[in-house]
């Protein structure tokens, strides 16, 4: 049954095993067992890490045509899907559709941008959603640290920094790497080596 199919593709997605878990979508539909929003935000996901937007695109009509294009998690998985496959337009659609974003849904928009070129935009959207009362996680800062390179950033990096900071993460070993990061393509090698030295461990 469904329950049967979702633990199945859930385990090779989880695994990343994507190619596995879209052939076992393709049997579910053939045994004529219809997908759930389970099945389709692992599926989504698969999608988006193999950059298959076409197969993706048919997922969210089958989406629309049941009228479940707004549930939060589907919503946001869509965003993901398009931001992964490099089609900004369409995550940035699907984004602003959703009737409520959490901060996944924001993360999921910011790296799009950040990871397609549009650095200025991606840090748009981070003050954006700042400003909408939503508390950024660890994802969302090493997204929009990842959007900060050159000097002309380097006010962004130092603001998100302090924000790091006053979040408690400033230990965080990823945050950490990610601001060093920042801080070396912003051409601040003085405020890596400071960052560096502090970190309570390196990897």
């Amino acid at each position: 049954n469904i329950v049967t199919w979702n633990a199945l593709i859930a385990g090779y997605a989880q695994h990343g095993f994507m190619n596995e878990a879209l052939a076992c979508f393709e049997l579910m539909l053939i045994e004529g067992i219809y997908p759930d929003g389970i099945t389709l935000t692992y599926c989504l996901k698969a999608c988006g890490i193999l950059g298959l937007i076409d197969r993706g695109k048919k997922m969210h009509e089958w989406i629309m045509k049941h009228g479940i294009e707004k549930d939060l998690v589907l919503g946001n998985s869509l965003v993901y899907m398009y931001a992964r496959c490099g089609s900004i337009p369409d995550s940035r659609g699907a984004f602003e559709k959703l009737d409520i974003r959490d901060v996944i849904s924001w993360t999921a928009l910011i790296a799009g941008y950040s990871e397609n070129g549009h650095a200025e935009e991606a840090y748009k959207l981070y003050e954006k959603m700042l400003h909408e009362g939503l508390v950024p996680d660890k994802v969302t800062f090493i997204c929009t640290l990842k959007a900060c390179s050159g000097a002309v950033c380097l006010g962004h990096g130092r603001r998100i920094h302090q924000q790091v900071v006053e979040s408690g993460f400033g230990m965080d070993v990823y945050l950490g790497n990610a601001l060093i990061d920042m801080y070396v393509k912003c051409e601040s090698l003085e405020d890596a080596c400071l960052l560096s030295n502090r970190l309570p461990m390196q990897n």
